[in-house]
């Protein structure tokens, strides 16, 4: 049987950048290389690159004499891989609480030091064969941004990432219980929306920055604290004026419709998102990019928390005791 290669044809000499350096033009020899856009493995081909793209994909005949190839005839050759939901500079236990991990995160952690552990993240994604990701905040004053381009500039390997910059949320953005006095911490992960005119200017603020796309919190679960249509229709217009896209973190089928209704690109997790919703969201071409929420993953979550076997029984009422 043929062994298996998951990764894009760059991530085979990702760890050539010396090579890559001095050879502009390379080729790989793929025993088997699926097309995914036709859903069938094709024998035998070769894959031309210059730089970093790709120019073409031929028949092994077609090699030209005295060129770099990798030779990958025992494997079979797969297309990058995406990850549409990311947050490489931000990492949890699952045995730790959420807001009181973020504040030390944010108190106790340089920016340097977060830095480069979604450094090292990124490259974990690239060399799983994951080469492009959408990263959606919990990233600091766009350290995110700034990681992007570090890989972009060749300074540090990673995949490409699309990068959105600080989450735009209503009043504590994801972390409950900080006092009032010490709000300013919040504003060290989350840009604070206090009115569609304040939305307006965040997304202005985002654009001097260059991110990639706009990320807001339709609702703040557990902080219990939602932007309104008003305010979301504010960040939605202003970032369409710059071609920018706007998701939106959904949790409750409330705030999801409130997003859709103020006319988002995108719903993120939509855990309860309701039959109507769904419907609406494919009349109005909003995508939906699920995050796993299943009972078998947060029985492994459980058990990695600590959690006895019986206290898995609020995944299934959770959510609904937070829409009442």
């Amino acid at each position: 049987m043929l062994k298996t290669l998951i990764f894009l044809f760059l991530v085979v000499f990702s760890s050539q950048t010396k090579l890559m350096g001095q050879q502009k033009e390379m080729y790989i020899k793929a025993g088997l290389l699926y097309d995914s856009k036709n859903n069938t493995l094709l024998k035998n081909k070769l894959i031309q690159i210059q730089g970093s793209k790709i120019i073409s994909v031929g028949e092994f005949e077609s090699l030209p004499k005295n060129k770099q190839v990798v030779d990958l005839t025992e494997y079979t050759v797969l297309p990058g891989l995406i990850d549409a939901h990311t947050h490489v500079l931000f990492s949890q236990e699952a045995n730790e609480d959420f807001a009181a991990h973020s504040i030390q995160s944010l108190t106790m952690e340089s920016d340097a030091l977060r830095t480069l552990r979604g450094a090292k993240r990124a490259k974990s994604y690239l060399e799983q064969g994951i080469t492009s990701i959408k990263d959606l905040g919990n990233s600091g004053l766009y350290l995110d941004v700034a990681l992007r381009d570090a890989i972009n500039e060749g300074t540090i390997e990673g995949p490409r990432i699309f990068a959105s910059g600080p989450i735009l949320a209503a009043n504590g953005g994801q972390i409950y219980g900080v006092l009032p006095g010490h709000q300013n911490i919040i504003d060290l992960e989350y840009r604070i929306i206090t009115s569609p005119e304040d939305g307006k200017n965040a997304v202005r603020e985002h654009v001097n920055q260059n991110v990639d796309l706009i990320k807001i919190c339709a609702d703040n679960i557990p902080n219990r604290t939602y932007l309104t249509v008003d305010e979301i229709k504010a960040i939605v217009e202003t970032a369409h004026t710059y071609n920018l896209k706007v998701t939106a973190h959904s949790v409750t089928n409330r705030s999801a419709w409130n997003a859709i209704e103020a006319g988002v690109d995108g719903i993120e997790h939509g855990f309860n998102i309701a039959d109507s919703t769904l419907a609406k969201m494919a009349e109005q071409q909003v995508f939906l990019v699920p995050t796993e929420n299943s009972k078998s993953y947060m029985a492994t979550y459980t058990k990695l928390a600590g959690y006895a076997d019986d206290e898995i029984d609020w995944v299934d009422s959770y959510y609904f005791q937070i829409e009442r």
